[in-house]
């Protein structure tokens, strides 16, 4: 990959991570169009510092995608790791998705968009429905989100887990789901770690048909 541009595109995908709130899917448009023309941006270069061909632009979007990718797992461990999980707002408990619980908590993949720098996302959808289930959405700034993320849909589908216990279900209840939740969640990054290639094929798939949907046309 071409350093320069490597890193520019870098750059972009932190920027768009902390796009200021109050951004809607139209902003998410344009940042993977301009990631698109960052990536195709030296693809006429011929030859590397060592004379090497450069990487094609596919090569450097997905590069880009992987590395995306691994902070989003990265961030996944440190959730289930803390231990501190969504928990069902309502008293009587039962499964149940949930984007945010009444204490603020978010739901593990809530808490990635999170520190990916997108709080105002997450805010949004909780607002606009609480109980979203990633697995019905078919566009929106979320799936914007997720396809620059380098995880697909379905491994979203995977994070988010619902949650089980109310706040005021017993100690031992809590205590049982937030073990159950952390194994099913140390399952999850296992097969997200070992999933990658294959995955990262289908997130680079998906965005090239975004970016060739979204491209105006002449």
């Amino acid at each position: 990959m071409h350093h320069s541009v490597a890193r520019r595109y870098s750059a972009m995908v932190r920027m768009r991570s902390a796009a200021p709130s109050g951004r809607s899917s139209a902003a998410s448009i344009f940042f993977i169009l301009g990631c698109a023309a960052v990536a195709l941006a030296g693809s006429a270069r011929g030859v590397s510092a060592s004379d090497r061909p450069a990487p094609g632009p596919d090569a450097r979007l997905r590069a880009v995608l992987s590395e995306q990718r691994e902070h989003m797992i990265d961030r996944l461990h440190a959730y289930w790791t803390r231990g501190d999980f969504v928990q069902n707002p309502d008293p009587k408990g039962g499964p149940g998705n949930f984007i945010l619980d009444d204490r603020g908590t978010p739901c593990p993949l809530a808490s990635i968009i999170i520190e990916s720098g997108r709080r105002d996302l997450v805010q949004e959808a909780a607002r606009t429905n609480n109980n979203v289930k990633i697995v019905d959405l078919r566009d929106g700034p979320v799936l914007d989100w997720i396809l620059s993320s380098g995880l697909t849909q379905e491994e979203c589908v995977l994070i988010q887990q619902p949650s089980r216990s109310g706040e005021a279900a017993a100690p031992i209840v809590r205590r049982q789901e937030s073990e159950r939740l952390a194994e099913q969640l140390s399952q999850v990054e296992q097969t997200l770690r070992a999933s990658s290639e294959r995955s990262l094929t289908v997130a680079l798939k998906r965005l090239q048909a975004a970016l060739h949907a979204r491209t105006p046309r002449v």
